[in-house]
C-alpha cells in the first residue's frame, strides 16, 4: 500500500528521488515484460498510477512549484 505524505512542499531533492524510483521500478516492469516473465494468458495484473500532476500536453510535469 501507500504511504502518507505528511508534507506539501517538496524541494528538487524529492522530485530527483520520485523519478530515479519511478525509473527504477519502470525498468523493472519491462524487465519483467521482456523476460516472458508474465502470464500471456491475457489481462491478470493490474497496477494503479496514484496522482501525476499533468502538464499542458498531458504529460507527467516536473514543476517544482507547490500548489
Amino acid at each position: 500500500m501507500g504511504k502518507e505524505i505528511a508534507q506539501s512542499q517538496f524541494g528538487q531533492g524529492d522530485f530527483d528521488r520520485f523519478y530515479e524510483s519511478l525509473r527504477d521500478e519502470t525498468g523493472l516492469f519491462s524487465d519483467l515484460v521482456a523476460g516472458k516473465q508474465l502470464s500471456e494468458e491475457g489481462f491478470v495484473i493490474g497496477f494503479e498510477i496514484e496522482a501525476w500532476l499533468l502538464d499542458h500536453g498531458f504529460f507527467p510535469s516536473r514543476a517544482t512549484s507547490n500548489f
